[in-house]
This record gives C-alpha cells, sequence and structure tokens, in this order.
C-alpha cells in the first residue's frame, strides 16, 4: 500500500536528506471477502492476510444443485466466493391410455422450457398430472413426473337381434 519512513507515509519526490534513510514496503494486512450466496444474500468481511475464512453452509434450493464456485479460502488477496446454482435434470415418463404408443421417459431440466411430445393422432386430447391438464412450458417440478395421454374415448355398444344376431360397435364419445 506503500512505503514509510519513521512511520510517516514516503512518497517518491526529490530526496532532500543529507543521511542514509531505510524506508520500509507496507503491505495490507487486511482483505475484502465477499460472499454472494444470491442476488439478495451478500456477506462482506475485512479477513487477516493468510487467515482462512469460513463459508456458511451451501444454500437449499429447490430444483438446483449448489456448490462454491471457489473452495481456496486462504486469504492472500481481496476475494469473492459465489454459490453456484446448477439446475437440475428430472424424467418426464409419458403413459398413454391407449396401447398405440409405448410409454417413454424425456429429460427435462429444471427452470427450462420444454417441449412435449404430441402424438399424430386427431383422437389425442393431451396430457394430465394429478388429473390436471398439463402442457409445454417451463418445468418447475423438483422431481420426476408421469403424464398422462390421453384420447377421446370409445365405448362398446352391443344390439342384440335375437339369439343369434349381435351387432357390435366402437364409438367415440360424442357421436351419433
Amino acid at each position: 500500500i506503500g512505503y514509510t519512513y519513521n512511520d510517516t507515509f514516503f512518497s517518491s519526490g526529490r530526496y532532500n536528506y543529507t543521511h542514509d534513510i531505510v524506508i520500509t514496503g507496507k503491505y495490507k494486512k487486511t482483505f475484502d471477502v465477499k460472499i454472494i450466496i444470491d442476488n439478495d444474500n451478500i456477506l462482506n468481511y475485512k479477513i487477516n492476510k493468510g487467515e482462512y475464512v469460513t463459508l456458511p453452509d451451501l444454500p437449499i434450493a429447490p430444483g438446483y444443485t449448489t456448490s462454491w464456485g471457489s473452495i481456496d479460502t486462504l486469504i492472500l488477496s481481496d476475494k469473492v466466493f459465489s454459490c453456484i446454482y446448477t439446475p437440475n435434470t428430472y424424467k418426464v415418463t409419458y403413459v398413454f391410455e391407449n396401447d398405440k404408443i409405448q410409454s417413454f421417459t424425456q429429460d427435462i431440466i429444471y427452470d427450462n422450457v420444454f417441449e412435449l411430445f404430441i402424438p399424430n393422432d386427431p383422437d389425442f386430447l393431451g396430457y394430465t398430472y394429478d388429473d390436471n391438464p398439463f402442457s409445454s412450458g417451463k418445468y418447475t417440478y423438483d422431481h420426476d413426473i408421469t403424464i398422462i395421454g390421453t384420447y377421446i374415448p370409445f365405448y362398446n355398444v352391443s344390439f342384440v337381434l335375437g339369439s343369434q344376431n349381435t351387432l357390435n360397435y366402437k364409438i367415440k364419445e360424442g357421436e351419433h
């Protein structure tokens, strides 16, 4: 941070002493340490040179794995420690009400936009999760889920026309 002579800061300039002098280099003894947990939680400390800083426990963030960007806690200069939030990957399992399509899974990253598989079938109505409609968008569940592909219901209708004749039909809901 500079030089001193007789405990007074010494600056460069014209040398006006009539004897030899000893100037001493002075170094910063404490350093600024910033610990950034998130945008709302920033800790600032002054730590002595050569000491170690103790990092707080990593925060628990649903859908994320957290880690410190640096774990070298020996303080030899000003330092910033930042918490890194890495979104987790989850599985969405597709299950279909009919047997036209086999079940399968899709990897989806938490808090990211995703697109669902849409079958090329005019009878396909959409997906549900826990009996609620489910569509493409931002994935905000912090666990794997199973969605159900729903279809227009069909009903079997039989007309008995005597002891030997029966007519069987498969009719979509809403048809006559």
